[in-house]
């Protein structure tokens, strides 16, 4: 604890690929000092096992995108997710967002947040999924993704809003 860190990846052809797994905020077991991942303007992180979003952790997607094999915020870090794509795709990963209720809208009116659930991967939520609450928001599950939930779900919440909620390929739910 007591440390500082943070990665920035911006710019269209800016990528970091890590071919295990990534902790923000923490160790594997731990949260840690303060860490910050912050990607904008097409920067692109893929990640191979899992994305830990400590406690103590912020991730800011405002134009770039995360692809990680699973993603778990049980710690109920920071996720600043205004802009871009979150993916997840490792086979029989998990999307684990850190609060009962998720939602995937833009703070601006031209944000474009989507989350990709896909490759056998899955979303499990216990409360309200909103997909374009106030502003757009998308949704994808693909190629055997699963995304379920417990309680009501909204595309397209509020007037002017927009959502798009798209489920395709076999065994995608």
């Amino acid at each position: 604890s007591g440390s500082t860190g943070v990665a920035t990846v911006t710019g269209s052809d800016s990528q970091w690929n890590n071919s295990h797994s990534l902790y923000v905020g923490g160790g594997i077991a731990e949260s840690g000092g303060t860490g910050a991942l912050n990607l904008y303007d097409s920067g692109l992180v893929t990640v191979s096992n899992t994305t830990k979003l400590h406690s103590t952790g912020t991730i800011v997607l405002n134009g770039g995108s995360l692809t990680t094999g699973s993603f778990d915020n049980s710690e109920e870090g920071a996720l600043n997710f205004h802009d871009g794509t979150l993916t997840v795709n490792g086979s029989g990963g998990v999307f684990n967002p850190g609060a009962n209720n998720f939602t995937i809208d833009g703070n601006a009116a031209d944000d474009a947040p989507e989350l990709v659930i896909a490759d056998t991967a899955s979303a499990t939520l216990s409360g309200v999924l909103k997909v374009g609450g106030s502003r757009r928001g998308a949704l994808t599950v693909e190629s055997g993704g699963v995304v379920s939930n417990t309680h009501d779900s909204f595309i397209g919440r509020n007037w002017g809003s927009t959502g798009i909620a798209t489920v395709t390929g076999a065994n995608s739910k």
